[in-house]
């Protein structure tokens, strides 16, 4: 239940970082750790999952009991701060990028989804 009736974008955010959680998860009890990112890339899959997991986690400590009107507001900044902290560990080898590349491409897809209510709700 979100801490105030406007969050509802919260209860996506836990989704998305519950599914996040679960792929982490899965990822671990298999054989290969080895997922596709966005770019078709293959990449170590439990530290693609863990940095996702990482970024919604950032994103609900960031949104506190603010309202849905303001949850794209916040991802987009928690993205950008993302982008320039993880950025330039991605350098760093396989594990790093696919951490890196896991927690950008979860907040993209999170404001892509943002988006899209909002203008469903229009």
């Amino acid at each position: 239940m979100p801490e105030h009736p406007d969050q509802e974008g919260v209860l996506l955010v836990r989704a998305h970082r519950e599914a996040a959680l679960e792929a982490l998860s899965h990822s671990l009890g298999t054989s290969s750790l080895c997922a596709l990112s966005r770019t078709g890339r293959a990449m170590p899959a439990a530290k693609f999952h863990e940095g996702a997991s990482r970024a919604f986690a950032d994103v609900l400590r960031a949104a506190g009991a603010a309202p849905d009107d303001e949850l794209e507001a916040i991802v987009v900044a928690v993205a950008a701060r993302w982008e320039a902290d993880e950025a330039g560990r991605a350098g760093l080898g396989p594990d790093w990028a696919a951490y890196a590349a896991g927690g950008g491409e979860g907040l993209a897809d999170l404001v892509d989804e943002l988006r899209a209510r909002a203008v469903v709700r229009r």
